[in-house]
Formats: structure tokens, sequence, C-alpha cells
């Protein structure tokens, strides 16, 4: 479903300083044996499952799906990845969500009707008894979470149901930004700590007020975006209190049983998950095998999957991380599988969410003529508040010193380039976290109407504009802007500061890649679009792919991997700009070629599938970012012949090392090691080469 104006907006908004909300450096299995095994081939109770067609209509806003499920999705031990369980799992956090907004921020007929969604689902495949907690009924706030509970028997067990409410949460957004100091949680992120406890103590009531009249239980857990980071949390917290023998109790229910959940009846299955769980927390390590009932599906090109930050602050998931194929982590099975899921998706519906196109950021045309960025700061502004579209002006040009980049490499940059501009913990609580709050607290809440949307869309646009003419102008940015903003717009930026230079730092040192962002955030962030996901999930799922099969028999579709990693290389380069990556497994192909000059640019002369590479010519000295599979053992040649001002030959490597992070210090999430030194070499040509082997 295409994204709303409003919606469009925040988004471009929060991506250019900081968006450290999540509706929203990752880490996988260690449990997998490598990065392309595959998953979504087995046919665990697909026998025996059975189609349910879910309608659901409120305020003429009708929800029409199709969904398979059966009893054996609950026979396997839950340290068992089940595809069909998961697409169901996927289909609750989705019905766990708000549809449309409120009339007023009194229309309580839309407050006391949020979990009527997901009780209609929960009673379509069997589930009764539901019952939900105050939060979920009641108007959104900074700390409420939603919850709602039900359960069915299979083979003696009562199988209890539990979702967080994964969407439409309105003033829960600011809660998202709240990361407190770990004193209060455990060193995990606050905000959603607190909500995986709230969510705990519900489940314990809901059984110690409900008649299940059996003493063992199974726990189903799911949840989306911000419901999948707390429930991560939730089943994490849970994993640690299972005693030796592997169990947990629940306490004596209405019944007089005692009931008991066993490690292997819980079963987490969470969807494009923000990263709340921490290295440095007292729980057993988040990779920990003890985890291995809890799955998260990830998109690496889904921006909020990678925050909180994992670099400086060491935020992690708990569980097995499942990836969903991209260009970097399987480009063989790239196009089969984008064919799978856009027929999934429908051909009717726009999608572009892998490709971005990066913008030359001419700033010596706008320092030249300064009117040329208050007219398109004008005109930007002005544009989006009408039609939420984002224009760029005509000296604006499509950079042609980029291969090969998809939304997982421009994120990757972007988040690396912030997380360095926030640093530690405790300096984004001491200064990002007050702004960050007010902001999300002023813009994303259930009673914006068009009128006030319209003004505070045209006032955070100019922030954002703000801040890229901090990164130009420096000081004279706040004369520039005063240009196109009154005194009270001033005065409230003033509390936002930090966001702003924050802003301003992260385009100085990326002007291409951010624009690239601003006019591709639509595209981009239907990454986490939750029919986007859906698709994506039952593209591994055979109870999907053969019924489509069934219909379109002259054109069928392929069962997708879900992989157990997306672990890449990213290097580094400064002066080397002769470059060639070879693939030793392959006779030595030659897979990236760069060719460079003594003072002029350089030319990306190959790049293919499963690489890209990016050049960046500064005015004093040279720069290129490439970024490598790690499924192959390759060879990098690189050569120092760039002659600039200031020259520095350096050449450094970051092991995005997504399936298996293990060590608790900032860097937690990359081995990282310079390759070369040498900044006084100033003469001659001297060729050098590293070796990457996928088994290093």
């Amino acid at each position: 479903m295409p994204f709303s104006a409003k919606r469009r907006f925040f988004y471009l908004i929060s991506s250019l300083f900081m968006c450290l909300a999540s509706s929203c450096a990752d880490a996988g299995s260690s449990s997998e044996s490598g990065p392309n095994r595959t998953f979504g081939d087995t046919d665990r109770g697909a026998s025996t499952a059975v189609k349910y067609k879910m309608n659901y209509t409120y305020r003429g806003d009708t929800d029409s799906d199709e969904v398979y499920y059966s009893d054996d999705f609950f026979r396997d031990a839950s340290t068992e990845y089940n595809p069909h369980l998961a697409t169901l799992s996927c289909y609750a956090a989705k019905f766990s969500m708000n549809r449309g907004s409120p009339n007023s921020d009194d229309d309580w007929d839309f407050f006391d009707a949020q979990p009527n969604r997901v009780e209609s689902f929960y009673n379509l495949i069997g589930f009764t008894h539901f019952a939900s907690n105050d939060d979920y009924r009641a108007r959104t706030s900074f700390d409420t979470i939603g919850i709602g509970c039900a359960y069915k028997y299979v083979d003696g067990y009562a199988v209890i149901a539990c979702v967080i409410r994964s969407g439409g949460y309105f003033n829960e957004w600011e809660n998202n930004v709240f990361l407190g100091d770990g004193s209060k949680s455990d060193m995990m992120h606050e905000g959603w700590y607190n909500a995986a406890n709230k969510t705990l103590d519900f489940i314990r009531y809901y059984i110690s007020t409900t008649r299940i009249g059996v003493q063992k239980i199974k726990l189903w857990l799911s949840g989306y975006s911000r419901g999948a980071a707390v429930m991560n949390l939730t089943a994490g917290i849970l994993d640690n209190r299972f005693d030796s023998d592997g169990k947990y109790s629940f306490g004596v229910e209405p019944s007089g049983f005692d009931t008991t959940l066993d490690h292997d009846g819980l079963y987490a299955y969470t969807f494009e998950t923000p990263q709340g769980a921490n290295l440095l927390s007292s729980l057993k390590h988040p990779k920990d095998p003890i985890y291995n009932n809890i799955f998260n599906i990830i998109n690496p090109n889904d921006f909020v999957t990678k925050v909180g930050f994992a670099a400086h602050m060491c935020f992690t998931r708990f569980g097995v991380d499942k990836y969903i194929t991209s260009k970097l982590n399987n480009a063989a099975g790239f196009d089969d599988s984008r064919k799978t899921v856009r027929a999934l998706y429908g051909v009717d519906n726009a999608w572009n969410c892998d490709t971005v196109t990066i913008y030359n950021v001419p700033t010596t045309k706008i320092l030249v003529d300064i009117t040329n960025f208050v007219t398109f700061a004008v005109d930007l502004v002005t544009t989006f508040v009408d039609t939420g579209t984002t224009i760029l002006p005509g000296f604006f040009e499509v950079d042609g010193t980029k291969a090969n980049y998809d939304a997982n490499i421009l994120t990757t940059i972007v988040i690396d380039e912030i997380s360095d501009r926030i640093g530690s913990r405790e300096n984004y609580k001491e200064k990002f976290e007050g702004p960050a709050r007010l902001f999300v607290r002023l813009f994303v809440n259930d009673y914006t109407t068009g009128e006030s949307f319209a003004a505070w869309a045209g006032a955070l646009l100019k922030l954002g504009l703000l801040g890229i003419a901090e990164s130009i102008f420096g000081a004279a940015a706040k004369v520039v802007y005063s240009w196109f903003a009154d005194d009270d717009e001033v005065a409230f930026f003033d509390q936002l500061e930090p966001l702003v230079w924050a802003a301003a730092r992260v385009f100085s040192v990326f002007p291409n890649e951010v624009m690239g962002l601003l006019a591709g955030i639509s595209d981009i962030f239907d990454n986490h679009s939750t029919n986007i996901s859906l698709s994506f999930v039952k593209s591994q799922d055979s109870l999907f792919i053969d019924a489509y099969n069934a219909e379109h028999a002259d054109d069928p579709i392929k069962l997708c991997p879900l992989l157990g990693s997306s672990t890449f290389r990213r290097i580094r380069f400064r002066d080397f700009n002769d470059l060639g990556v070879y693939d030793l497994n392959d006779g030595s192909k030659q897979q990236v070629s760069v060719d460079g000059g003594y003072f002029g640019s350089s030319e990306i002369t190959r790049c293919n599938s499963g690489y890209a590479v990016g050049y960046y010519s500064y005015a004093t000295y040279e720069a290129m970012e490439l970024f490598l599979p790690v499924h192959t053992k390759l060879k990098v040649n690189y050569t120092d012949y760039s002659k600039k001002l200031w020259h520095e030959v350096t050449a450094t490597s970051y092991y995005y090392s997504f399936c298996n992070a293990q060590k608790p210090n900032s860097d937690y999430y990359t081995h990282k090691y310079v390759m070369y030194n040498e900044p006084d070499e100033w003469m001659g040509v001297d060729t050098r080469s590293n070796i990457f082997d996928p088994g290093e």
C-alpha cells in the first residue's frame, strides 16, 4: 500500500537528521553453517493447512487476505524455523495495526476499536478468549503498549498467541527514541525494555484470569517494527528465565493448574526488527543458542532494522536473524527472488524498493549564487507540503561516480556516518534524546489535523534544509534560513539545534548520498512497508508459491531462499584510485575495475552484479568506497598515484559480521583493520593487494 504524503514526509525528515525513531550492524544466527544456507523449503504442516479468507472493514477501509493455518505449526520444536508459521505470524502483526487515524483528539470509538482487527484474525484461525490490556483500547501516549492475547488447545497444550500493536501507534513514537542511559534497563533500549516487561506482566495476568484448564502451555509471540523490537526483548528476557530443565512457571491459573512453559514451546517471530538488545546487558550473549527459538526476518534494504545503533552503543537483537535476498548477499538469486516477490505483491502495485539514484550536489553553484539554495528550499517545501513528493532543482545531476548502489549500500553509509556523529550512548542521552523526543512528540501524534500537518510539514522540512545550509554556509546559514522562516520557527528550531548540526555534518561528508536519500525516500522506506514485507515472507512459503503457480502455470515463480547471513565487507580507500577486484574461485575473473589519474577524476570501467563501488573526488584528496560479498575468495589490487595536496594513502577494511557478533565493544559489528597506511608516500606507483577468504 503506498505511503501517504504525511508518512513520506516524516520519513524524509527523520532520515535527514538521525532517524533514530523506529516504526523502527545487525547480528544473525551463530547456529547457521554459512551465509548461503537457505530456509523456506520445508513443508511442515503444509499437508494439513487450511486456507482462511479474512475480510475486515472499519470506517470503509477493508482488509482482504488469505491465510493458512494448521495445528501442526505448533507440533515441532520452536527452535526449528517454520516458514508457514512465519507467514502466519506476519499476518498477526499486520492485523494488530491500527488502520487510519482518529477523526479528532476525543474520538473514543476509534481508540476503543483498536484491538478488534487482531481479535477477528485470531478468532478466524480458532484462537478464542481474546483479551487486551487497557493500553490497547486507550489513546496512545509516551509509555503505552497495546497487547492482545488469545488461545486454543493443541494436543493437550494451550497455545497462547500474543501480539504487540505494531503500527498506527501515534504518540508511542516518542518512546522509540527513548534509549535511556541503560542504568534502568540492564543496558537495553529503555523504552522497549519497559514495554517488554509490561508484555510479560500481561501474559502472566492473562493466564491468571483465564480458565485455560491445562498445566502445559505454548507461547506464540509476534510483532512488526516497534512491535517486533518489543517482542524480541520480551522473548529474550523470558529465555533467560527458564530453569536448568528448560521450564518456566507462569503460576497458578483459575482452574488450579500451575501453568508451565517449555523452552521448545516458545515460538517468537518478529519482522523488520530494530535493535533493542545490548551486548553490555547482564543477560546471556544475544547470539547464545538459548535464543534459538527467536526468529527475526530482516530485509537488508530496510533502514529501520539498522537502529538503534550497533557502533558505539552496542545494540543488537536477541536470537536468529534471517535475511531476505539482496544484491550483496545473494546476487545470483536476486532476479528470481524479486520476480517472485513482485508477483505475490501484485503487478498493479508500484514498487522500486531496491534501486536508488544518487545525485550530484553542485555546492559550487550554490556558493556562487546563494539564491539557488533559497529557490530550491522554497520549491521543495511548497511541493512536498502540497503533493507529498520530492523535487530537485535542474542544476542537480545524476552522480555517475557510483555503481550498483542499492538501498542497503546507501543506508549503511548514512547510518554509519550518523552513528559516528552521535557517538556514545551517554552523548546521545545528553545532547540528542531531548530534541529527538520533542521532534516526534510534536509531529507524530494522533491529533494532527490537515492544517497543522501542512504547517509542521513546512516548518520541519525547513529544519532539514537548515542542516544542509549549515554544512555549506556555516554560521551564515541562519541568515539564509531567516529568509524563509518566521521568528517563531527560528525559536523552535533553536531547541533542535543538535539535530540540525547532525544533519549538517552528515551532509558535509556525504552530500550526494543524503540527496539521494531525500529524493528516493518514499521508495527506500517502502522496504519497511507491511504488505511488501508480507510478500517477502510469502515468497519463502511453499503454500503461497504452490497456490500462485496453480493459477499461473504459464509463468510460474520459484520458492525464494531465506539466508542465514547478510555479511559483507566494506573497504574505504583514500588516495588509492586504481582498483581491481578478482574472484579467485572463478579463474581470477575480474569483478570490479576503477581507473584513476594523478590529479583528475577516476572512471569505473567495471562493476559486476553483487559488488558496489563509489568514487569521491574532493578538493584536497580522493576516496573510494568498495562493497564486497564474503561468500567467495577475492583478491583486491590497489595502486596509489593520486598526487593531490595533503596526500594520505590509506586503505581500511570493515568486515560487517552481521551473523556472529561476539565482541562487546563500540566496534563489535566490524572486524576493522588498516590494510595500508603511508601518509608520506609521494612518489612512484606502488601496487598492493589483499586476499579476502570467506573462511578467515
